[in-house]
């Protein structure tokens, strides 16, 4: 199969392409990323993102720790595993990062290495580092418990030892504003899943509005009660009595869960094999994100998220009509266009910080 090579400099990199169809075409999207301890904006809030082309646009995140160094990424794109209408794509790479070791938020959390406390500030929480280790935060992450579930907007890595962190967020639940049942509205107790709607992450990353934030949240749990109704002849909502509204509590419901093990029993192939570091996947044949990690640790540490997280996607847009499947040669398409060495040197470069780089393709 073709190889894709990606080069530049950095320690730990994400590259993460989400496309929409909107009026104007395919937009592009660039997510910002930090490493706290580092430079930043005065407010500690990461930079403004780049308005850029109307004809193209993607969701890209680029993370790089303090430690900048060369790098050349050699991607390979293998044939999908499938359930139904979700197609994964195993991303075989070259080049692994293995010098640092990551910590996800998940993994933190559950295990008192970091507290993830409420700012009474819809879209601002603060982390405390309590460990020796990094922690990796990722975009979309959804943190449940304080005054309201939130999920993150960036993807963040938290140094050793950092205290009173700030991490932007948005509200993924709406109307309560006090203690859950006998969770702490002072802090978040775990960070179990990620947003599983392209629409949701849309509004985070690019349209920044919580009223949208929160219309997506409750048209997803629509979506996924009708079509866990369908699938098992019977009416079935997915929203919880204890907070209606919240998307976390949602994708916990026992029903949807079980249509979920379905579709990952046929998945579990996706994840073997070596050098795996990433998944391309596509819905009703349709392509809809990429998820690409140069740190072989971290990525086996987010994969059940992330296929959780693909498969309530694929729920919530199942249907029955046909269409033409996705093949490996439309992943290739999208990495070449965005992650090739020539578009990369033709490409504006905007420093943002010591450790955080945009890259704008025209």
């Amino acid at each position: 199969m073709p190889v894709i090579s990606v080069q530049g400099q950095n320690d730990l990199m994400r590259i993460s392409p989400i496309y929409t169809v909107l009026a104007v075409g395919v937009a592009l999207i660039f997510s910002s990323c930090q490493t706290s301890g580092s430079a930043s904006s005065d407010n500690g809030s990461s930079a403004e993102t780049s308005e850029l082309s109307s004809r193209s646009m993607a969701l890209v995140s680029l993370n790089w720790s303090q430690d900048e160094r060369d790098y050349s990424l050699e991607v390979e794109v293998l044939h999908p595993i499938s359930h139904h209408n979700l197609q994964v794509f195993p991303l075989r790479s070259s080049a692994s990062i293995t010098e640092r070791t990551y910590v996800t938020l998940e993994k933190a959390l559950a295990e008192g290495m970091a507290i993830m406390k409420e700012t009474s500030n819809v879209n601002e929480l603060m982390l405390n580092n309590k460990s020796d280790e990094y922690i990796y935060v990722q975009s979309g992450d959804i943190v449940k418990g304080g005054k309201q579930d939130r999920t993150m907007q960036h993807d963040l890595v938290v140094a050793p030892g950092d205290k009173k962190v700030p991490v932007a967020s948005f509200c993924v639940e709406s109307g309560r504003w006090t203690n859950r049942g006998n969770e702490d509205a002072g802090h978040f107790s775990a960070a179990p899943a990620a947003l599983s709607a392209k629409e949701l992450k849309l509004a985070t990353k690019k349209e920044k509005d919580q009223s949208r934030v929160w219309s997506y949240v409750s048209s997803n749990q629509d979506k996924l009660s009708k079509n866990v109704s369908e699938f098992y002849d019977t009416t079935i909502t997915v929203n919880n009595a204890v907070s209606y509204s919240s998307y976390q509590l949602a994708l916990e419901n026992e029903d949807l869960d079980s249509l979920r093990k379905v579709y990952l029993k046929d998945l579990e192939a996706a994840r073997n094999g070596a050098d795996i570091c990433g998944f391309a996947y596509a819905i009703n044949g349709q392509f809809y994100g990429l998820d690409l990690y140069n740190n072989k640790m971290l990525f086996d540490d987010l994969t059940n998220k992330m296929l959780e997280s693909f498969v309530t996607e694929a729920i919530a847009v199942r249907d029955s009509f046909k269409y033409e499947l996705a093949n490996v040669s439309d992943v290739q398409k999208i990495l070449t266009l965005h992650m090739n060495k020539e578009l990369a040197e033709s490409s504006e470069r905007v420093k943002l910080n010591k450790v955080t780089e945009f890259e704008t393709i025209d």
